[in-house]
């Protein structure tokens, strides 16, 4: 009887081998059915997925987009960083790159970075330089005067040098200004104070200043002989042939 109804029935005898089964068998047969389902569903659902997201990738953001303003600035710090002209980011070269590594992202003009992405990255920093600085509590600075012989420009130069909390030494530029007028200590003196002024350094705070060969640098600050101190370079005191 199995055997006709094997060889004859195929349906009705698959349905009678269920039955006899197990019960944890059926069940699990069954699990494994709505797994494998499941599966499918969601193998459905990624390549939706991965076909929006396709597309999203051909769209190109927006200006004001906060995938687009990340670049703006990677791009404004390369420029600083590297000192580099701002016309780069109109070069064929810089924009092909560009168009072929990130197609979403459409390279901003000249004049915005100008106008809006190096000025803010330059306020971020003040704010940042003087942040640390009000933070430490001595502060050694170094300067300079030189006049350019290509065109008799004269330039003055301003670097603070300090510790932080964790004993880590820090240094910064903090001004390197063109210098006009005659090259008198009351001049100098006054050019001079104008960058401390700017960053909100307390001038109890400079203990010792290193000056380069201009002799009318001791005019810098009316320092107290008890609490800072002058010193010539070095490199500068030795005679030149």
């Amino acid at each position: 009887m199995i055997n006709h109804i094997k060889n004859k029935h195929e349906d009705e005898f698959r349905q009678l081998k269920i039955g006899s089964l197990p019960k944890e068998q059926t069940v699990a047969s069954s699990s494994n059915q709505d797994i494998s389902s499941l599966c499918q569903t969601r193998k459905k659902d990624l390549k939706q997925m991965n076909l929006l997201e396709y597309k999203e990738t051909l769209k190109q953001w927006d200006i004001n987009d906060i995938r687009a303003k990340k670049y703006h600035y990677l791009i404004g710090e390369m420029l600083a960083v590297d000192n580099e002209s701002i016309s780069m980011v109109e070069r064929p070269g810089f924009t092909r790159l560009m168009k072929k590594t990130l197609p979403q992202y459409k390279i901003p003009s000249r004049l915005y970075f100008t106008d809006k992405i190096i000025p803010d990255i330059y306020n971020k920093m003040v704010a940042k330089i003087k942040k640390m600085l009000a933070e430490t509590n001595a502060i050694s600075v170094t300067t300079d005067m030189w006049t350019c012989m290509h065109n008799s420009a004269s330039f003055l130069s301003f670097t603070a040098h300090w510790l932080t909390c964790q004993f880590e030494l820090k240094h910064a530029v903090l001004n390197i200004k063109h210098f006009e007028g005659q090259h008198t200590g009351q001049n100098i003196s006054s050019a001079l104070l104008e960058i401390p002024n700017f960053w909100e350094i307390d001038l109890s705070k400079i203990h010792v200043v290193v000056q380069g060969g201009e002799k009318l640098l001791v005019q810098l600050l009316p320092v107290d002989s008890t609490r800072r101190d002058r010193q010539h370079c070095i490199i500068n005191m030795v005679p030149q042939n």
